[in-house]
């Protein structure tokens, strides 16, 4: 397809089918969270499994929800270039992986030593199933197809997703207008941070997605206080969050200049 903005009117959709497939607004009989709509869809062996297990929910639901999103993509692209598309080629999926877990080494070791190991397997899956998706979706789809396909400069073509990535986290705000602005800050940035990350690995989404995965296992496995801190966290946890964002961009510096690639080599406005 060669019109740019029809391009961008398809993207667009794709997100917002995406958004109303997901929380099931148009459904009387859905609580728009747990997506029960879905969950009457299933067999009745299946059906305790989805009652008991949200993690299934949430595989399921986004699996549902995610059906306009790739049909865009293959409207976009020829089928066999989607996965190297959005960034998810097998062959950038180990040096991700390893990457995103050595940038978390700072928060691993700050939560282990302020926080108190709490176990959870269902946290536990919740906190990397929160990095896949919300990266394939935000950084993958919506930001890399309006900087790839769309030819839009980093800052317009983050914005949009940052500021739905920042919308969809202000539940985790308290009460008050200082509170939802800070998580909206903290979300926003982190979104244009995990863009910048797949752009500057040369839009291999394995990076960000296991850097965030990784980011709230620690989060999840070494609690730093027994009340809500949300996105704005505490002092400790933004001690970790901090080393752990410096140590991502001296690692990203040495693979670009190992490459003789340069940083920001791309369009920007």
């Amino acid at each position: 397809m060669k019109n740019k903005f029809i391009k961008v009117l398809l993207i667009i959709i794709g997100y917002v089918a995406y958004y109303i497939l997901l929380r099931c607004r148009f459904v009387p009989w859905s609580d728009g969270e747990l997506h029960t709509f879905y969950g009457t869809l299933l067999p009745d062996a299946l059906e305790g499994l989805w009652n008991e297990s949200q993690i299934f929910r949430n595989i399921g639901a986004h699996s549902i929800a995610a059906i306009p999103i790739i049909g865009v993509m293959f409207i976009l692209h020829k089928a066999k270039d989607i996965i190297s598309e959005w960034g998810l080629a097998g062959r950038g999926f180990v040096l991700g992986m390893l990457i995103g877990l050595l940038m978390t080494v700072p928060m691993f070791i700050t939560n282990a030593i302020c926080g108190t190991y709490v176990f959870s397997s269902d946290n536990l899956m919740s906190a990397l199933w929160a990095g896949l998706s919300e990266e394939i979706i935000f950084r993958g789809y919506l930001f890399g197809q309006l900087h790839r396909k769309c030819n839009w400069g980093f800052i317009w073509a983050s914005l949009p997703a940052a500021i739905l990535f920042s919308l969809l986290h202000l539940y985790q705000s308290e009460q008050g207008a200082l509170s939802a602005l800070s998580v909206l800050a903290v979300t926003a940035f982190g979104s244009f941070y995990f863009g910048w990350l797949y752009r500057e690995w040369n839009f291999n989404l394995w990076v960000p997605i296991s850097l965030h995965a990784f980011m709230d296992v620690a989060w999840m496995l070494f609690p730093l206080s027994d009340e809500y801190y949300g996105a704005v966290g505490t002092i400790a946890g933004n001690v970790g969050r901090v080393l752990t964002i410096i140590l991502s961009v001296v690692i990203t510096i040495i693979y670009k200049r190992r490459r003789g690639e340069k940083l920001f080599d791309y369009k920007i406005v």
